[in-house]
């Protein structure tokens, strides 16, 4: 029997049970992973790093997202099994914090910012496998009526066990000399990488359907086929539009709350954990909490209310000068955008075609990307030139755009359907 933590649906057939299992697990699994990643813009920072590194750290992904988007998109939409891509491109990827420990080693100083720059980028560039087959994948292991439960319990429990993992590296950070601390909790992630990667590569979902006679053409030619192709659905050019507008705004807040903690707010490592530790425990809570709502009332009450609240975190945070308080901010935050999450998943698998997710995904994340990279510039230029908190200001109004587009869909949606109502 599986410990109570783990559960699935006791009447579903053998492989949706392991399925659950087994991607509840990983995320136990990489959790620490994740945990140890989110200290890099802090690093950086300790290594004297300028605001412009410190936005390229979140810009460098979201660049290379962006350019192989077609093509990974494309490429991955004829294999007929996913599940491989997605494993070792989740492996590889997060093996890349480790190698920042690594080069923390050979270089304990400034000279090492390039390096873990370039390295991000290669870890991105394997990573994209993974990123592009995600919501295919899970969607495979969840089901058209099982992704707010299963998303929610797998995104909990992972959001569980960060928020049990960055106390412990905080105080790792906290106690032990640097860079030695940031050597000994980044070369660690490799372990918990490799027991991921024993669950991720246990999946078992339908293959995709085979390539028709049409896509066995030169892959230029498929990938202007699959472009035009996007551009005819209306529907999902909107959605991707108001998710760019979102993520971007978003994204400009990245390197600056980093340069926050450390520049205006002077918090220790100690304090950036627990901060941190705030951030995961209020998104596990926001991922279990907000399934209710999305099922007893659909997920425009789960979507409207969260992108609004997490607009104003980053004006809120850029009047507050105190730990406590901006602990709390952080984990209101947090748990908004558990709910951002869950209902953008399903928003978005609504909005593709059926039998087109991996390639449809990968155009959205292309856009998300573009936006999360060019919002990190923006906002590291906005620190340069008129300082953090006002950076951070600009950042809200953005965002509070994106979640008014979100908000506006969900209106005329709401007036479609009540005028397609028969009197």
């Amino acid at each position: 029997m599986p410990p109570r933590l783990f559960i699935a649906p006791g009447n579903a057939p053998p492989d949706v049970r392991h399925n659950w299992l087994a991607t509840q697990k990983e995320a136990v699994a990489f959790a620490p992973v994740e945990a140890a990643a989110s200290f890099l813009p802090v690093l950086l920072a300790r290594l004297g790093a300028s605001s412009l590194q410190v936005g390229l750290l979140a810009a460098i992904p979201n660049l290379t997202g962006f350019l192989l988007a077609i093509p990974i998109g494309t490429f991955l939409q004829g294999r007929r099994n996913v599940v491989p891509w997605y494993a070792w491109g989740r492996l590889v990827g997060q093996l890349g914090i480790g190698a920042i420990g690594v080069t923390l080693i050979l270089l304990p100083d400034e000279r090492a910012i390039p390096w873990v720059l370039g390295i991000v980028a290669v870890a991105a560039v394997v990573g994209s496998f993974a990123n592009f087959t995600f919501y295919v994948v899970m969607d495979g292991l969840s089901g058209p009526n099982g992704r707010y439960e299963l998303m929610g319990r797998r995104w909990g429990i992972k959001a569980a066990a960060t928020a049990l993992s960055l106390p412990i590296i905080g105080f790792v950070l906290g106690t032990i000399a640097f860079p030695q601390s940031y050597v000994l909790v980044l070369l660690s992630t490799a372990v918990a990488a490799t027991v991921a990667f024993r669950y991720t590569s246990s999946f078992r979902i339908a293959d995709q359907a085979a390539r028709p006679a049409t896509e066995k053409r030169p892959p230029l030619v498929r990938a202007r086929a699959s472009v035009a192709e996007v551009l005819g659905e209306r529907r999902f050019l909107a959605y991707i539009g108001r998710h760019a507008v979102l993520t971007f705004g978003l994204a400009m807040a990245v390197p600056l709350i980093p340069l926050y903690y450390v520049r205006e707010l002077d918090a220790s490592d100690v304090w950036i954990g627990l901060i941190g530790t705030a951030n995961a425990a209020l998104t596990m809570a926001g991922y279990f909490l907000w399934r209710g709502p999305a099922r007893r009332r659909g997920a425009a009450w789960v979507l409207v209310p969260s992108t609004l609240c997490a607009a104003l975190f980053p004006a809120a945070l850029s009047v507050t000068h105190s730990e406590l308080a901006v602990l709390i901010l952080v984990g209101l935050n947090a748990f908004c955008l558990a709910g951002i999450d869950l209902a953008l998943f399903d928003a978005l698998l609504k909005a593709v075609p059926a039998g087109q997710a991996v390639r449809f995904a990968a155009f959205d994340q292309g856009a998300g990307n573009f936006a999360g990279m060019t919002g990190p510039l923006l906002g590291a230029a906005l620190a340069t030139a008129v300082g953090i908190p006002l950076g951070l200001v600009a950042a809200s109004a953005v965002t509070l755009l994106g979640a008014g587009l979100f908000a506006a869909s969900v209106l005329g949606d709401r007036r479609a359907a009540i005028a397609a109502t028969p009197r």
